[in-house]
């Protein structure tokens, strides 16, 4: 309608021969036309915006998958109300996001990280409540505080917990204790649990004794700092179950020992349980063996034939109790973490019902790490290995310390002690190849610790050594009988103080080996340092060179270099 045809039509109105109450009738119809006609425009604006928003060059040029991993990282990741925020910013984002189950995730179970569902109050309930309904129809991972259960026992949330496939639950803070709304769901689909709990602090149901399985029929992987209730909850369709007691607070076993609000009365209770998980693939124990196990029969301890790994961080004495009552299969890996000194690292061994994977260790690596080097506080590590069927060796046995022997001088640590520490742990006849890592020097004049050592393993063939001299290491060798059967040779100096003794040294056994009709195969001597403040030692001289190349096989001697 033009802007002439508007005028006559209001002039028309204002006639004199029309009654007052036939204008305003026509008056009403002229305004709801009107108002039709605005509504459609204002409607076809809003199409027209729409189309100009969507040919934006971020929608246009990025795919739909990368769009959303953008609102995912400036959305739920920073705050809930940011990621509200972007469903107003246009219609196609606004379909995007709410079309997208896997965005609506992160509410539910932030990335590691990131906040946990009820930590400081991060996200309000209705919030959760309408994120867990819009990531169907996914299975989903739910983490959450301890003051956010009450959210899986309401109306909207039922419908959905049969999607719940992985439960994260801490009730550690001081207002997460109440336990008590989990105790009434049964939560059909669950396969994994991880439960952060201190029991002594939890409000629980009075009939905890009555849990079993039954709440959660698909459960296989059990992560929990409890080793109290949470255990009833082991069942034939386990296969990792970590009790993890005071894994947050502690580092160590000692530390955990100190941490921990309970374990079980005697391995007896402990042996019940894992009787109910036959099919278990992963066991793992951290701080919370029985101290002081009553007696047991052997017969009574439980056969698990499907065990692929075992982890064990506790008091050697627990260890050594445990393994003498538990029967390993022949194939699992085995971690053992103690507090044992230096000289005590084979303490954990049972003196009946050996370890089945040692007979089987062909080699062994053996690492005495500086304290900037140390990881998990643990300085000692002894590592075994066996030949697989298929060629390739694999680890089958790993024994850390955590002993605080490294706070002291260099000086204080005993070579000698060391490997007599280590070495009843394997079969001496089994024992082909050695690998010694010193990460920090030691005191001189200690050759008889390394012909101790190499007559321990009278097999070896392979021998490697990295430290910060190699000089007791070729007055070992130099003894008669020691080492025969040696082949090949690995040494690594780092930041040796006097090269021209360690290269006349290793030169003159070699020799004097070669003599005996002991002469290598192979030899590998490289010079290092650690820092870019240290001075790079000079090449090796040549005449050095040409003399290894005719006491030995083949020689290869790299340049000197700066590592990390």
């Amino acid at each position: 309608m033009d802007l002439n045809h508007d005028t006559i039509e209001e002039d028309w109105l204002r006639s004199p021969n029309l009654a007052p109450a036939r204008v305003q009738e026509l008056a009403s119809e002229m305004l709801r036309a009107d108002e039709a006609r605005m509504k459609a425009l204002h409607a076809r604006m809003v199409r027209v915006k729409r189309i100009h928003n969507s040919a934006a060059l971020i929608n246009a040029r990025l795919p739909l998958e990368v769009l959303v991993e953008v609102f995912r990282l400036a959305g739920p990741l920073t705050s809930s109300k940011d990621a509200i925020r972007l469903t107003h910013v246009c219609h196609a984002w606004r379909t995007l996001i709410h079309g997208t189950p896997a965005f609506w995730t992160d509410f539910v179970f932030p990335p590691p990280g990131h906040l946990l569902v009820g930590s400081t109050r991060r996200n309000h309930l209705s919030v959760v409540l309408d994120a867990l309904a819009r990531t169907a129809p996914m299975r989903i991972t739910f983490g959450l505080c301890g003051d956010y259960l009450p959210v899986l026992n309401t109306p909207a949330a039922e419908s959905h917990l049969s999607r719940i496939s992985a439960l994260y639950l801490d009730c550690r803070g001081e207002e997460d204790g109440d336990m008590r709304p989990f105790f009434d769901l049964s939560l059909l689909s669950l396969e994994s649990l991880e439960l952060r709990v201190k029991c002594d602090d939890a409000s629980l149901p009075a009939d905890i004794a009555a849990e079993s399985p039954a709440r959660f029929p698909r459960l296989r992987i059990l992560r929990t700092t409890c080793t109290g209730f949470p255990l009833a909850w082991v069942g034939p369709s386990l296969k990792v179950l970590d009790v993890l007691a005071g894994l947050e607070e502690a580092v160590t076993p000692r530390q955990a020992r100190r941490v921990r609000c309970c374990y079980p009365s005697s391995l007896s209770e402990l042996f019940l349980v894992l009787e109910r998980c036959p099919g278990l693939e992963v066991l793992g124990f951290f701080g919370c063996l029985p101290h002081d196990p009553a007696p047991i029969a052997q017969s009574s301890s439980p056969r698990l034939d499907h065990l692929e790994t075992v982890r064990i961080w506790d008091d050697a004495d627990c260890v050594r109790m445990f393994l003498e009552r538990f029967t390993l299969p022949r194939d699992a890996f085995v971690t053992i973490c103690t507090d044992s000194a230096y000289d005590a690292l084979s303490e954990f061994l049972p003196a009946a019902n050996r370890l089945q994977a040692i007979p089987l260790i062909e080699q062994i690596e053996l690492s005495v790490c500086r304290p900037a080097e140390v990881r998990f506080y643990y300085p000692h590590i002894v590592q075994g290995y066996a030949l697989e069927a298929c060629g390739e060796s694999r680890t089958r046995l790993a024994v850390l310390s955590s002993d605080q022997f490294f706070l002291h001088p260099a000086a204080d640590l005993d070579l000698l002690r060391l490997f007599r520490g280590f070495a009843p742990i394997f079969s001496p006849a089994a024992i082909f190849d050695l690998d010694v890592t010193l990460c920090r020097p030691v005191r001189d004049g200690q050759s008889e610790a390394w012909a101790w050592v190499l007559g321990y393993f009278p097999k070896i063939t392979h021998l490697s050594v990295e430290a910060a001299s190699s000089r007791d290491v070729f007055l070992a060798l130099s003894q008669e009988n020691v080492a025969p059967g040696l082949s090949h040779l690995y040494v690594i100096l780092n930041g040796a103080q006097d090269w021209v003794a360690e290269y006349e040294e290793m030169v003159s056994v070699l020799e004097l080996r070669a003599a005996r009709a002991l002469r290598p195969e192979f030899l590998l001597y490289r010079q290092q340092v650690k820092g870019e403040e240290d001075e790079i030692p000079p090449p090796v001289p040549v005449s050095y060179v040409e003399r290894l190349q005719v006491v030995v096989g083949r020689v290869m001697v790299p340049l000197p270099c700066c590592v990390d």
